[in-house]
């Protein structure tokens, strides 16, 4: 029996005793790598406000410095960061649970700390479907927190047809998954690759 990524859906785990495919492993760990940067800058920048139109005035994009001047816009950021500790914190008390301190640690350094026991471990991390759902939530945790600050990239449209539909309607999502339109078929990048070559991306 053939096991799917809990991530991207569609890539076929390494083996049976892993959740997650290689490719996924491989972006799951980078992202834990940038993650507490990501997690500091959701205490100190203003939210990234996407131009719905070229007459408005780009985003303030300079730091908040001063914490007791509180604003309601930066509160999805203060909640996410919060989210982000949590579902963390989770992942390792499931995982490896001898990492998490009983003792009140500072959030910065458990943050930093809890990214970096899991990078290093990450297919023991994620070895069981339970470790899997973990390591989902917070995959949807980073992409948010990237998302809240301006760090994604656009959509992009790409010349291929879709392999489902064989329509022209496929975007590719931050180089990582790509979409159809029309169909709502998906397929991460690596597996796109492979079922395309030698095919040429537009």
């Amino acid at each position: 029996m053939e096991w799917y990524c809990i991530i991207c859906t569609a890539a076929p785990t390494s083996s049976d005793d892993t959740s997650i495919c290689l490719e996924c492993q491989r972006r799951l760990r980078g992202a834990l790598t940038r993650f507490p940067r990501l997690y500091v800058q959701l205490y100190v920048e203003l939210p990234f406000v996407p131009r719905s139109s070229p007459l408005q005035q780009p985003p303030n994009r300079t730091p908040w410095k001063s914490r007791e001047k509180g604003t309601p816009l930066r509160l999805p950021l203060l909640d996410h960061a919060q989210r982000c500790t949590d579902v963390l914190r989770a992942w390792a008390t499931y995982a490896m649970p001898d990492i998490v301190p009983e003792e009140t640690v500072r959030p910065g350094h458990l943050f930093q700390e809890l990214c970096h026991a899991l990078a290093a471990d990450l297919p023991m991390a994620v070895k069981s479907t339970e470790g899997g759902r973990h390591a989902h939530r917070t995959w949807m945790a980073y992409t948010i927190a990237r998302r809240l600050l301006g760090q994604t990239e656009p959509a992009r449209p790409m010349a291929t047809p879709c392999l489902n539909c064989d329509m022209r309607a496929l975007l590719l999502i931050d180089n990582y998954m790509v979409i159809c339109r029309s169909c709502r078929a998906h397929w991460s990048i690596q597996t796109w690759h492979a079922a395309t070559s030698p095919r040429h991306i537009g």
